[in-house]
Protein backbone atom coordinates (compact mmCIF):
# COMPACT_ATOMS: atom_id res chain seq x y z
CA UNK A 1 0.00 0.00 0.00
CA UNK A 2 1.40 3.29 -0.94
CA UNK A 3 1.24 6.17 1.82
CA UNK A 4 1.11 9.35 0.93
CA UNK A 5 1.69 12.04 3.64
CA UNK A 6 -1.00 15.08 3.11
CA UNK A 7 -0.29 18.44 2.42
CA UNK A 8 -0.27 21.03 4.91
CA UNK A 9 -3.99 21.93 4.73
CA UNK A 10 -4.90 25.58 2.88
CA UNK A 11 -0.97 26.14 2.34
CA UNK A 12 1.08 25.90 -1.12
CA UNK A 13 3.55 23.45 0.34
CA UNK A 14 4.38 20.41 -1.91
CA UNK A 15 3.06 16.94 -0.59
CA UNK A 16 5.61 14.91 1.25
CA UNK A 17 6.91 11.92 -0.12
CA UNK A 18 4.85 8.81 -0.50
CA UNK A 19 5.85 5.33 1.42
CA UNK A 20 5.43 1.92 0.73
CA UNK A 21 4.45 0.03 3.41
CA UNK A 22 2.63 -3.41 3.67
CA UNK A 23 -0.05 -4.47 5.80
CA UNK A 24 -0.86 -8.08 7.41
CA UNK A 25 -4.33 -8.46 7.23
CA UNK A 26 -4.12 -11.35 9.73
CA UNK A 27 -2.08 -9.56 12.04
CA UNK A 28 -2.43 -5.87 11.16
CA UNK A 29 1.43 -5.66 11.33
CA UNK A 30 2.54 -2.77 9.10
CA UNK A 31 6.07 -3.14 7.64
CA UNK A 32 7.84 -0.24 5.64
CA UNK A 33 9.08 -1.73 2.56
CA UNK A 34 10.14 1.58 1.20
CA UNK A 35 10.61 4.71 3.45
CA UNK A 36 9.48 8.00 1.97
CA UNK A 37 12.15 9.36 0.16
CA UNK A 38 13.97 6.56 -0.80
CA UNK A 39 13.40 6.66 -4.43
CA UNK A 40 14.66 9.34 -6.64
CA UNK A 41 12.49 9.64 -9.51
CA UNK A 42 13.36 12.34 -10.66
CA UNK A 43 15.44 10.43 -13.65
CA UNK A 44 12.09 8.97 -15.03
CA UNK A 45 10.32 12.75 -15.12
CA UNK A 46 10.31 15.33 -17.77
CA UNK A 47 13.95 16.77 -18.10
CA UNK A 48 13.61 20.07 -17.01
CA UNK A 49 14.24 23.02 -20.07
CA UNK A 50 16.86 26.13 -19.57
CA UNK A 51 15.68 28.81 -16.60
CA UNK A 52 13.73 31.96 -17.91
CA UNK A 53 15.20 34.67 -18.67
CA UNK A 54 13.09 36.75 -16.78
CA UNK A 55 13.59 34.24 -13.29
CA UNK A 56 14.86 36.79 -11.41
CA UNK A 57 12.72 39.55 -12.24
CA UNK A 58 9.62 37.19 -12.00
CA UNK A 59 11.09 36.75 -7.98
CA UNK A 60 11.80 40.60 -7.47
CA UNK A 61 7.70 41.19 -8.50
CA UNK A 62 6.08 38.51 -6.55
CA UNK A 63 8.50 39.27 -3.18
CA UNK A 64 7.49 43.07 -3.93
CA UNK A 65 3.99 42.11 -4.10
CA UNK A 66 3.75 39.74 -1.14
CA UNK A 67 6.11 42.19 0.58
CA UNK A 68 3.84 45.19 0.85
CA UNK A 69 0.96 43.50 2.94
CA UNK A 70 3.29 41.70 5.40
CA UNK A 71 5.23 44.66 6.10
CA UNK A 72 2.16 47.70 6.16
CA UNK A 73 1.86 48.85 9.86
CA UNK A 74 -1.11 51.11 9.32
CA UNK A 75 -2.85 48.30 7.34
CA UNK A 76 -1.40 44.52 8.57
CA UNK A 77 -2.15 41.40 6.44
CA UNK A 78 -4.64 40.48 9.40
CA UNK A 79 -6.07 40.94 12.99
CA UNK A 80 -3.15 40.59 15.34
CA UNK A 81 -0.54 40.05 12.60
CA UNK A 82 3.27 41.70 13.55
CA UNK A 83 6.69 41.76 12.21
CA UNK A 84 5.86 40.67 8.93
CA UNK A 85 8.13 39.68 6.68
CA UNK A 86 8.68 38.11 3.06
CA UNK A 87 11.81 36.61 1.64
CA UNK A 88 12.99 35.39 -1.68
CA UNK A 89 14.35 31.69 -1.06
CA UNK A 90 15.85 29.36 -3.05
CA UNK A 91 16.60 29.35 -6.68
CA UNK A 92 14.89 28.66 -9.94
CA UNK A 93 12.94 26.42 -10.46
CA UNK A 94 12.96 26.19 -6.26
CA UNK A 95 12.11 29.51 -5.82
CA UNK A 96 10.09 30.18 -3.20
CA UNK A 97 8.71 33.03 -0.97
CA UNK A 98 8.80 32.79 2.00
CA UNK A 99 6.12 34.94 4.73
CA UNK A 100 6.71 34.84 8.22
CA UNK A 101 5.14 36.61 10.88
CA UNK A 102 4.15 37.27 14.21
CA UNK A 103 0.21 36.38 15.71
CA UNK A 104 -0.91 37.82 18.63
CA UNK A 105 -3.06 34.29 19.61
CA UNK A 106 0.58 32.63 19.44
CA UNK A 107 2.54 34.17 21.37
CA UNK A 108 6.63 33.34 20.97
CA UNK A 109 6.18 31.18 17.75
CA UNK A 110 6.64 32.59 14.62
CA UNK A 111 4.64 31.40 11.48
CA UNK A 112 5.31 30.94 7.97
CA UNK A 113 3.79 30.41 4.64
CA UNK A 114 6.14 28.91 1.80
CA UNK A 115 4.93 29.84 -1.38
CA UNK A 116 6.57 28.15 -4.40
CA UNK A 117 6.74 30.27 -7.51
CA UNK A 118 7.68 27.09 -10.26
CA UNK A 119 5.86 24.00 -10.72
CA UNK A 120 7.79 20.30 -10.30
CA UNK A 121 8.64 21.00 -13.84
CA UNK A 122 9.85 24.61 -13.43
CA UNK A 123 7.00 26.46 -15.24
CA UNK A 124 5.98 29.98 -13.24
CA UNK A 125 3.30 29.14 -10.86
CA UNK A 126 1.62 32.12 -10.18
CA UNK A 127 0.55 32.63 -6.88
CA UNK A 128 -1.73 35.27 -7.93
CA UNK A 129 -4.00 34.64 -4.03
CA UNK A 130 -1.44 33.94 -2.29
CA UNK A 131 -2.20 36.52 0.36
CA UNK A 132 -5.47 36.43 0.38
CA UNK A 133 -5.61 32.76 1.40
CA UNK A 134 -3.68 33.57 4.14
CA UNK A 135 -5.28 36.36 5.48
CA UNK A 136 -8.73 34.38 5.68
CA UNK A 137 -6.81 31.46 7.63
CA UNK A 138 -5.72 34.41 10.03
CA UNK A 139 -8.71 35.72 10.07
CA UNK A 140 -10.77 32.47 10.28
CA UNK A 141 -8.18 30.96 12.65
CA UNK A 142 -7.69 27.90 10.58
CA UNK A 143 -4.32 27.38 12.46
CA UNK A 144 -2.52 24.17 13.11
CA UNK A 145 -3.20 23.94 16.92
CA UNK A 146 -1.77 22.80 19.65
CA UNK A 147 1.92 24.14 18.10
CA UNK A 148 4.89 21.84 18.71
CA UNK A 149 6.51 23.09 22.24
CA UNK A 150 9.95 25.17 21.48
CA UNK A 151 9.52 25.25 17.95
CA UNK A 152 11.40 28.28 16.23
CA UNK A 153 8.64 28.79 13.83
CA UNK A 154 5.64 26.50 12.48
CA UNK A 155 4.57 26.15 8.88
CA UNK A 156 0.32 27.09 8.00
Amino acid sequence: MAIEQPRLRNTYTRPAATALVRVNPSTGEVTTVMPADSLDTTAQSWPLGPAPLDAEDYARYWHAFMSAPMTNHERPLATGVRNGRAEVVGTWPDTEIHLTFDLDTHPDTRLRRIVPLYDELGRPSPPDHAISHLREQIETRQLPHPFPIGAGHVDV
